[in-house]
Order: C-alpha cells, then structure tokens, then sequence
C-alpha cells in the first residue's frame, strides 16, 4: 500500500502535482495546513486531519462545506502534531487495508520549510514506521530523507546523486559504504560529526550497510 501525506510545512505545487499524479497513491491524507494545497490546486485526497488553526477563516469554511465527510478535526491543545496524526492514520490504514508494512510506503511532502522545530520532529516520525518494516520519506523538490537500518541501495535514476547520513539512535554505529565517491568499510561513525556528510554516487548505484543501530540518509539533487 502506498500513502501520501501532505503537509503544512514548504509546498512547491508543481513538483507535488507532478508527484500525486505519477505515483497513483491508494489513499492520499492532508494534514493541517496542508489541506490549502488541495484547495488551490483542485486535486482530490481522501482525508484531512489537524486541528486547523493555520487556515484562515474563509479556507477553513470552504474546507468544511465542500470535504465535510472527508475531516476529522482535532483540539488545537494536543500532545502530538497535525503530521504525527497524519502518519498514525496511515499506519491504521495499513493495518486494515494491506496488513503487510514491509510492502508498504508512506511519502510525506510539505515536511521541510522555515519551522525547523518542524522539520526535526517530523524526522522523528520515520521512527516507528520504519521499525515496523514500512518505508517511509520526506520529500521536496530537493530532498529526500529516510531512516535506515539494515540497508539501502541508491540508484542513480531516483534523481538524487548526492547523500549524506548521519546516526540516528546511537552514540556510534557501523557502516559500510560501496559504490560511493568516499566509500567506507565497517566504518564506526560516531555521533557529532561529520564524515557522513555529502557523499556522491560514483556509478549506477551506491549501497549503504548499517548494524547496531539507525541511520538517517538525505538524498540530495544538488
């Protein structure tokens, strides 16, 4: 099963149309601010959820008189953000529809822009999806970050030369690197600093092989 989120963060139209239309998402969510996207541009999602306190008054009417079926509002004052309740009913939605998280992915655009509160807990949300085997990413037009941890192998044709990576959950764990402009063998990469930054893909493809914990890996275009 494959899901889209998309949020309230940065949103450039054209690439997140682009994206929508080319990967034909089974089931598409807008969260918060998100949802503006949606209203704009006139393409369908299947559900929106958020308290909804980033729209104004008249997009927020409009939201209800057209969508209604389709909202599940929540208290601005909650424990968790609009996003995190976007990827929590994506999980449900796994569970009930496909019941196998290793065959499933969910994309979330609008993740990155100017909050980088934001942007760091929603890299946390890539934590329980993918320790339950889904696949899951941010993306903009410029990036995509993951979570790995077993391994990932990089083709050129996704459209990301560049990646760096960066431990996630350990003080250090160990990392190989093939097929890579800097390669490393069961490399301990330790936390604060930067040897896993800004790596290029030398060929057709480059592997990354982590054990004894989690990488995050930014795909880069440029």
């Amino acid at each position: 099963m494959k899901i889209a989120i998309v949020t309230g963060g940065h949103i450039e139209y054209d690439f997140v149309r682009e994206e929508l239309d080319k990967n034909h998402f089974d089931a598409i969510i807008a969260c918060d601010s998100g949802c503006r996207f949606f209203l704009d541009t006139g393409i369908d999602f299947d559900y929106a959820v958020g308290d909804f306190d980033s729209l104004e008054k008249a997009q927020y009417d409009r939201l209800m008189n057209q969508f209604k079926d389709k909202v599940t509002k929540y208290p601005s004052e909650k424990d968790y953000t609009d996003t995190e309740i976007g990827v929590k009913l994506a999980m449900d939605l796994i569970e009930e529809r496909a019941n196998a998280y290793y065959d499933s992915e969910i994309v979330i655009y609008g993740a990155t822009g100017n909050r980088i509160d934001h942007v760091l807990g929603n890299i946390e949300l890539l934590y329980e999806p993918t320790m339950r085997g889904a696949r899951i990413a941010l993306i903009d037009e410029h990036n995509r970050v993951e979570l790995i941890k077993n391994e990932r192998v990089i083709e050129r044709k996704e459209g990301y030369p560049f990646f760096s990576i960066v431990p996630y959950n350990s003080e250090e764990v160990t990392v190989t690197e093939t097929g890579a402009k800097y390669e490393l063998k069961s490399h301990v990469l330790k936390k604060g600093v930067t040897l896993g930054v800004s790596n290029e893909i030398k060929g057709e493809s480059a592997r990354v092989t982590v054990t004894d914990g989690e990488l995050i890996l930014v795909l880069a275009r440029d």
